[in-house]
């Protein structure tokens, strides 16, 4: 009960604040499409996302975890795009092709579903051109994932729920 309380005050005084750091990230995710941040500023906005995510994820309390989670791997997409473009501007014109394979890739990682973090990517799009680039990315996320031994994150989830329910 004191870890809850502690957690949604940490993530309340956040959200007065700093509303784009709580929250799904729809309006955030947005904003970073529309390429209206610095890249220090998209390394601030990831870092204080992830922590905030892993932070209420580990109190166990229950919440969502779909839309953070394409949130953070949009964000990370955007920064590695933003720094190919800034490498090799001759070779990568829009940034926001990575941001796209970085959701797609992130959830197929974490949810070890590649097809279905294809899927979601290009119906968000609406980008059928992204199809090959996006196959490579979220079987590769996938593959790499279960190389190192993680399990899906809905079966931490259940596994978690099972144990606390046979407490």
């Amino acid at each position: 009960m004191l870890t809850g309380l502690l957690a949604a005050l940490i993530i309340a005084l956040t959200g007065i604040f700093y509303p784009q750091l709580i929250g799904g990230g729809y309006d955030l995710i947005e904003e970073v499409l529309s390429d209206s941040f610095f890249i220090y500023q998209l390394l601030l906005i990831f870092a204080a996302r992830l922590f905030l995510s892993i932070f209420s994820y580990s109190t166990g309390a229950p919440g969502g975890i779909f839309a953070p989670i394409i949130t953070l791997g949009l964000i990370l997409g955007m920064i590695f795009g933003t720094l190919s473009a800034h490498f090799y501007p001759e070779i990568i014109q829009q940034p926001g092709v990575f941001a796209v394979a970085g959701m797609a890739g992130i959830f197929a990682a974490t949810v070890r579903a590649p097809l279905t973090g294809l899927v979601l990517a290009v119906e968000m799009t609406s980008n059928y051109e992204l199809i090959l680039p996006l196959i490579i990315t979220t079987v590769s996320a996938a593959v790499f994932t279960t190389m190192m031994g993680n399990r899906p994150i809905y079966a931490s989830l259940l596994k978690r729920t099972m144990e606390q329910a046979g407490k």
